[in-house]
């Protein structure tokens, strides 16, 4: 796999993780509305950095759901998920930002998503760039090759509950 470069975020976005971080922490939720606001600011940035733009068509949502079905044994590895689109490489992407370490993460990510000498999503931790719960929540960018989609929606089927159900029963 041919991993993408992964750009580094500016001090200036740091600094405002911290900030985030700091207003999130705030009892009460108090600062809540604050920190949201920034959190939208670092996540145009990070968009901006890394080459995506908004998934118009919801295909990256769509592939989103059906991934997380497929890696349901792995809860919680699709979690505060943002979806794009990746023109360069016609590659829809899902950016989850869950509560694990980052190689936890991308590990059971790997095992719900990759098929083994057939095809795999890129999958690039980037904690660094955490926006929604920086230093708390990590994020992982899942970059899907084109024809994975068409993958996803066959393994679907597979685990619809009326293939369920014929499975049961033979």
């Amino acid at each position: 796999m041919n991993q993408t470069e992964k750009p580094a975020p500016s001090k200036r976005f740091r600094a405002r993780q911290c900030e985030v971080w700091r207003l999130l922490e705030v009892p009460n939720g108090l600062m809540r509305n604050a920190a949201l606001s920034i959190a939208e600011e670092l996540e145009a940035e990070f968009v901006h950095a890394w080459g995506l733009v908004s998934d118009t068509d919801g295909a990256s949502l769509d592939m989103k759901m059906m991934a997380a079905r497929n890696c349901d044994n792995f809860q919680h590895c699709f979690d505060h998920c943002t979806c794009y689109y990746e023109a360069k490489n016609r590659s829809h992407v899902v950016v989850t930002q869950p509560y694990r370490e980052p190689g936890e993460a991308v590990e059971l990510l790997r095992q719900g998503l990759v098929i083994p000498g057939k095809v795999e999503p890129e999958i690039i931790a980037a904690p660094e760039w955490a926006f929604y719960y920086p230093f708390y929540a990590t994020l992982i960018v899942v970059k899907f090759p084109p024809g994975y989609e068409r993958i996803l929606k066959a393994i679907n089927r597979l685990w619809s509950p009326t293939a369920q159900w014929s499975l049961d029963r033979n």
